[in-house]
């Protein structure tokens, strides 16, 4: 006698909805580094010499070497001001409760009408 052997094999599908929640706070962080300041030009030039007898309106062009005369400069420079900050952010994430509804056979889709869970008080 020869032994048969016959397979049934049919597919069943066990859904169950699950509920997870996690409180994720958030607080921006702002550090300001060590300002750095470069000259990337500059040039120094007289404006114009007067006698400190006369009065300033009596401006000449004559060179500020005489004795007497008070000197006027123009400094101009040309300044980069570079100043590092680093935002960031401080992440806290707080565990929460998971909830379980009871499973059933079938597809999740055949539940999305009805598919809910209690809610939980929010924080």
């Amino acid at each position: 006698m020869s032994k048969q052997h016959v397979q049934c094999l049919e597919e069943v599908v066990v859904s169950q909805l699950i509920k997870t929640q996690t409180k994720v706070s958030l607080e921006p962080t702002v550090n300001e580094g060590v300002p750095r300041v470069c000259c990337l030009d500059s040039s120094i030039r007289p404006i114009r010499s007067y006698n400190e007898r006369q009065d300033a309106s009596s401006f000449a062009t004559a060179e500020c070497v005489e004795p007497g005369h008070k000197c006027a400069f123009i400094l101009t420079q040309l300044l980069c001001v570079e100043i590092p900050i680093d935002y960031g952010v401080n992440v806290e994430i707080e565990k929460r409760p998971v909830q379980c509804s009871r499973p059933w056979v079938g597809l999740c889709e055949s539940r999305s009408g009805e598919a809910s869970m209690p809610d939980d008080e929010e924080e």
